[in-house]
């Protein structure tokens, strides 16, 4: 990736130094999960001044597209930081989830919605690795998209985790509704509580209602494990 820096200044015999920063991304590439992304650009200002790093982050995207503002802290001698991400959002209807996938796929997309992060974490290094605590508010509004012959419209939710990677991560109760499910049988009006258990190997789904054929189908409270062959 091209990396530029401006405004460099080096005090105190070189104790501390800082710089404004721009990442000019179109060139650049993230490869996660098996896949490859294109990244936004990036740019803000960091020091360093003897062990205590910080950095402000923002993604200009054009339209505000895709934007976020992040500020970083981290000790060097003590291995101590944090991350505050602020007003982080993507607006789907104006760049599409596909537009951002190397290469772009062609049976799945998300092309409508906005999804949005608040996030405050905080980390300190063990001995054999580092232990996070914090929250984080992921939210989903009116979300559409397809894969295959199904195509989804209208998904609605919002996810609290409150991140612990020594005593275990913490799910609260969370509630979902989706304007309309195609799968050649249109499911429309769903809506869900559930709660995911700490671990991502079981969802708790209670309240489950939606609309078919012009009446209404509600399911009794039922608990789904990821892992199982059959689920009931």
């Amino acid at each position: 990736m091209q990396l530029v820096l401006s405004n460099l200044a080096i005090n105190d015999s070189g104790n501390e130094i800082s710089s404004a920063y721009f990442i000019r991304a179109a060139n650049a590439r993230l490869s996660f999960a098996e896949l490859t992304w294109s990244m936004p650009d990036f740019e803000g200002s960091w020091q360093l001044a003897i062990d205590d790093f910080s950095a402000t982050v923002k993604l200009p995207s054009a339209g505000n597209a895709v934007r976020a503002q992040m500020q970083l802290t981290h000790n060097l001698a003590t291995g101590q930081g944090s991350i505050q991400i602020q007003d982080a959002s993507w607006d789907f209807s104006s760049r599409h989830l596909s537009t951002t996938l190397l290469p772009a796929p062609k049976n799945w997309d998300i092309n409508a919605g906005r999804a949005s992060l608040v996030a405050a974490l905080a980390w300190s290094a063990t001995d054999q690795a580092y232990e996070v605590t914090g929250s984080t508010e992921i939210s989903l509004d009116d979300i559409s998209g397809f894969k295959d012959d199904i195509a989804l419209t209208g998904l609605t939710t919002a996810l609290n985790i409150k991140l612990d990677t020594q005593s275990g991560h913490e799910y609260q109760p969370g509630t979902l509704s989706i304007d309309l499910i195609e799968i050649g049988l249109p499911l429309s009006e769903i809506t869900a509580d559930f709660q995911i258990g700490a671990d991502l190997s079981s969802v708790q789904v209670d309240a489950l209602s939606m609309q078919v054929m012009g009446g209404t189908v509600r399911a009794d409270p039922f608990n789904y494990e990821t892992d199982a062959d059959i689920n009931a």
